[in-house]
């Protein structure tokens, strides 16, 4: 289940039945917004990414696999996951890390990092 407050920049998703809050999406896009580890935010290049979460396991979803059909980054770390969508780039941008975030999708717990990805209620 998701659950979002109109005008506010986040939403929620929860499991159903505990009620656990297992993600926190960034709803509105918000462009200002940026990750303790490294100040990753919109317009952060692939690179600086990989740099700032070096000691991380990086998920890379780049062949439209991180949702309806785009691409992304997955940051997992023992307490949490990060999403970070990409604009679409040629193949060589990505390997050279010059593509860049187009949105933070948001925190989660492991395994549930915000993507577009659609899993239904």
């Amino acid at each position: 289940m998701s659950y979002a407050e109109q005008g506010q920049p986040v939403s929620f998703s929860v499991e159903a039945a505990t009620g656990r809050i297992l993600a926190i999406n960034n709803a509105s896009g918000d462009p200002s917004l940026r990750t303790e580890i490294g100040g990753i935010h919109v317009g952060s290049t692939l690179a600086e990414l990989r740099t700032a979460f070096a000691g991380y396991e990086i998920e890379e979803h780049l062949d439209g696999d991180f949702g309806q059909g785009t691409n992304g980054v997955i940051v997992n770390g023992s307490g949490g996951a990060i999403g970070f969508g990409l604009d679409d780039a040629a193949t060589t941008d990505y390997a050279s890390g010059i593509a860049t975030i187009s949105y933070l999708a948001g925190v989660g717990r492991p395994g549930h990092a915000p993507t577009l990805t659609e899993d239904g209620c």
